[in-house]
């Protein structure tokens, strides 16, 4: 048996730990989400029996990134050259991490990874991406990796927009609305946009090992917004066109809206029929809100030109 000392929250969800997880807010007491978690770390050495690999991810550059495997109930998330962990029941993690993986690394991975997509697999839409709040609702940026989703939710933050969530927003659909229940809070930034955006704050650490991002460090959100908050709109961020001197949004709906989501969702097994059949309902589901506005927006990676690309998002939710 295994006694598990730490308890925090992520999303609407309590995980109890046998390690000190410090990117993650104290579980709150109101918790009353999805099943709770369990996390600790094996010190014994990773075999692999029987295990069907069944889906890799990979980066741009063709190197693996991630895998996949499965065993009866348990699943397998396996990131190569830095640890494996073990999903029991889609509630208890065990990491086996590499000898040269940092602790800061495993938490890394644990709740920018593993938790999301374990999430996401109990029937929940899980978005890559990051949250501001501008009126007591909630603006989701949303996009692959390396399109500036923390840049500009940094910059609102910076303009009085409350930080929600960096990196993913748990989204839930009640009636004739949608709300974002928060992972937690803190930014992730590369270190020019650390240097640009934010270069007297102190409160961050080295996000990975293997990485120069940095992961800062924010208040805790009051109870009410750690909650959940009302969404106004998805703004979904495509690669900087080059050529292009100022920003451009553009509404999109329909087939458009869908493929979006659906790219920048965070699955965890998408053989699994009845989850992907239970994702495209919940999409489905969600672009015919209309108190949720979904954009497209394509801007230059030019940290001077963030005022500009600031009010034309501004403009573009108050026409809406």
């Amino acid at each position: 048996m295994f006694t598990f000392p730490f308890s925090y929250q992520i999303f609407d969800t309590r995980i109890s730990s046998t390690v000190h997880i410090p990117e993650l807010p104290l579980a709150s007491e109101y918790l009353s989400g999805n099943t709770p978690l369990t996390f600790r770390i094996s010190k014994k050495k990773m075999h692999f029996h029987a295990i069907d690999w069944f889906h890799h991810w990979k980066q741009t550059n063709g190197k693996l990134n991630l895998s996949c495997g499965k065993n009866n109930t348990t699943y397998w998330l396996k990131f190569p050259e830095l640890a494996c962990f073990k999903i029991v029941n889609l509630s208890d993690i065990i990491c086996f991490p590499k000898d040269n993986c940092t602790s800061y690394t495993i938490n890394h991975l644990l709740i920018d990874q593993v938790i999301p997509r374990i999430i996401s697999h109990k029937n929940n839409l899980v978005l890559h991406g990051s949250s501001v709040i501008i009126n007591k609702h909630a603006i989701i940026f949303s996009g692959p990796s390396a399109t500036g989703k923390s840049s500009l939710a940094t910059f609102f933050q910076k303009q009085s927009h409350s930080l929600l969530s960096d990196d993913t927003a748990l989204l839930k659909i009640d009636g004739k609305l949608v709300f974002s229940i928060p992972g937690y809070r803190g930014l992730r930034l590369w270190s020019d946009s650390f240097t640009q955006l934010t270069p007297n704050y102190h409160d961050c650490k080295t996000m990975a090992h293997y990485t120069s991002k940095k992961r800062l460090y924010l208040p805790a959100l009051t109870h009410s917004q750690s909650l959940q908050c009302p969404v106004n709109a998805i703004i979904f961020l495509k690669k900087s066109i080059k050529y292009k001197k100022a920003p451009f949004i553009t509404p999109i709906s329909g087939h458009s809206a869908l493929i979006n989501i659906l790219k920048n969702t965070l699955p965890l097994d998408i053989t699994d029929k009845q989850y992907t059949k239970q994702s495209f309902a919940t999409i489905a589901q969600l672009i015919k809100i209309k108190t949720v506005d979904i954009f497209e927006l394509s801007y230059p990676h030019d940290y001077s030109l963030l005022p500009s690309v600031y009010e034309t998002i501004l403009s573009a939710l108050n026409n809406n």
